[in-house]
């Protein structure tokens, strides 16, 4: 589970970068909050809805997650050494996403608890404060006096030492908030955040959210018909108080230089923010196409591929007679796409790739100018064969085809099978094969992913 978050905050990341890009150059000094608002709101669903769709299994643009191991052949089928001694020199892929999972934990963990430490503030300042009401809205009034205006899941908080309009004014900027629902948003955005949290372009666009926010409010405070003079005087009084970081929307919010810009800035026309807006959608459409091309698979190391079969005539194994099937529940045939216990071969992946390389039968009459790669998708049974070949990447030239199936049919009855609660069960497995022709040499051009 927490490798498919990763492969999602990574697909979210190129997202974000880019829709945060074209809000910037396009949208930020527009003056129209309400397109703003928009915009900002789209790239954070479109961004997650994107990833959930390149992710989503059954998808035409679904991701495989999984970088199979590595098989290469030969012209003659030799070589299986040299191919093993090259595969020692490559990166151990399992222990880069184990170190890089870890890491994504920490962060994710750090920013999560600073959400629930920031949730326990709000409800210990709840606890402590009595609820009054100014121009017949409920207030909660506490005697934290460092602690300047804020609003949280509609609760409005305000210091005993504010009075008269300045309280009104503080009260009337955080009712708008309530009746917004900025909370949730801004709620929304710090969990993305917290997911994303390794992405800078995250934050900024949470900070501009933000700003947006107290731009609508103090647009609120004044069409209420309070002088903005005085109102501007209020914002400045209160810009060195105590705020609550991330979830309460605060009165001393976002820069207040450009809060009180914003104030005297005649918003561009309603046509204009319109063709604005029009432009980021070919920035989300490219962030799109980015997002579904990247090499998603080469961040995880199981052996199965989830993905269904494309192409190819299916061949089966037939299991030898002295070999017993275990015990089934009914769902003998079922082919799990992942495994507790991922299938081993004997002798583990580097026999396999020995195995394999002395098992090919490189094709006489083939001559060959360029690598050919096959990848075939099989199933090892409950019982260690392997059966149910499909061609998930095949050749042009047949026999070349057939020549990979037949490698891998060689291995059948040398499997450990894979295991789901302790029991034998069948699994899907991918294995990539590459045919290269090598002239007075021995040695096997390797598969690099």
């Amino acid at each position: 589970m927490i490798t498919g978050i990763f492969s999602w905050s990574i697909l979210l990341t190129v997202f974000l970068l880019l829709g945060l890009a074209a809000y910037k150059l396009f949208m930020e000094k527009s003056g129209i909050t309400t397109w703003n608002h928009a915009a900002i709101a789209a790239i954070y669903i479109l961004g997650a809805l994107t990833a959930l769709v390149i992710l989503l299994p059954g998808s035409d643009m679904h991701i495989k997650v999984g970088a199979p191991t590595a098989i290469a052949a030969d012209a003659t089928g030799a070589g299986a050494a040299a191919t093993a001694t090259e595969q020692r020199w490559l990166p151990d892929l399992s222990l880069i996403l184990r170190g890089a999972t870890a890491v994504y934990c920490l962060g994710l963990l750090l920013t999560l608890g600073r959400i629930a430490l920031s949730c326990r503030r709000m409800s210990l300042l709840a606890a402590d404060s009595l609820v009054t009401e100014v121009r017949g809205i409920e207030v909660r009034v506490h005697s934290h006096s460092e602690i300047v205006p804020c609003s949280f899941a509609g609760m409005i908080f305000v210091p005993d030492t504010l009075e008269g309009r300045d309280l009104e004014m503080a009260v009337c900027h955080e009712h708008a908030h309530c009746r917004r629902h900025h909370w949730a948003e801004q709620l929304a955005a710090e969990i993305v955040t917290a997911l994303n949290w390794f992405n800078p372009a995250a934050y900024i666009l949470r900070d501009s959210l933000r700003e947006i926010h107290e731009f609508e409010a103090d647009t609120a405070v004044i069409q209420e018909g309070y002088p903005a003079a005085d109102y501007q005087m209020l914002l400045i009084r209160t810009a060195v108080g105590q705020r609550f970081d991330l979830l309460a929307n605060n009165l001393n919010n976002s820069s207040l230089k450009n809060r009180i810009t914003m104030m005297h800035t005649n918003s561009t026309s309603r046509l204009g923010g319109a063709l604005r807006t029009l432009a980021l959608i070919p920035s989300l459409a490219a962030a799109f196409a980015i997002a579904a091309m990247l090499p998603v698979s080469a961040m995880n190391t199981p052996v199965t591929d989830p993905s269904p079969a494309s192409a190819g005539a299916p061949s089966e194994i037939s299991r030898p007679a002295d070999i017993e099937a275990p015990a089934t529940d009914g769902t003998e045939n079922e082919a799990h796409a992942t495994s507790e216990v991922k299938p081993q071969f004997e002798g583990g992946e580097a026999e396999l790739m020995r195995w394999v390389g002395r098992h090919i039968v490189f094709p006489k009459d083939v001559k060959l100018d360029k690598k050919v790669r096959v990848l075939v998708q099989f199933v090892i049974k409950a019982d260690g064969t392997v059966c149910d070949f499909n061609l998930m990447r095949k050749s042009d030239i047949e026999a070349l085809n057939q020549a990979a199936i037949d490698a891998i049919k060689s291995t059948s009855g040398k499997w450990t099978p894979g295991k789901i609660d302790g029991k034998p069960v069948n699994v899907t497995y991918t294995l990539p094969i590459t045919f290269s022709m090598t002239s007075g040499s021995d040695k096997t051009a390797t598969d690099k992913k």
